[in-house]
């Protein structure tokens, strides 16, 4: 007698498309919709516009000026 062992294995694939969140640069916002992204700055009216080519970001990101705190003290008063 012969005995035939045939196996088989499934093999998958998983593959993501489009491209990952990002970070906002410092002092910045960010607002995301679908494959498009603006940037802007909270002190200035400066933004950006970014698209999602496959699974990378298109466009240039410059930078946030840095935000003025205020202090005050209760001694002043």
């Amino acid at each position: 007698m012969f005995f035939i062992c045939k196996s088989m294995f499934l093999t998958s694939i998983v593959s993501a498309v489009g491209c990952t969140n990002m970070i906002p640069p410092e002092n910045a916002w960010l607002r995301r919709s679908n494959n498009d992204i603006i940037i802007g700055c909270y002190s200035s009216q400066q933004t950006w516009q970014l698209k999602c080519d496959g699974r990378e970001w298109k466009g240039l990101v410059g930078t946030c000026p840095e935000l003025c705190r205020i202090s005050i003290c209760k001694a002043c008063f």
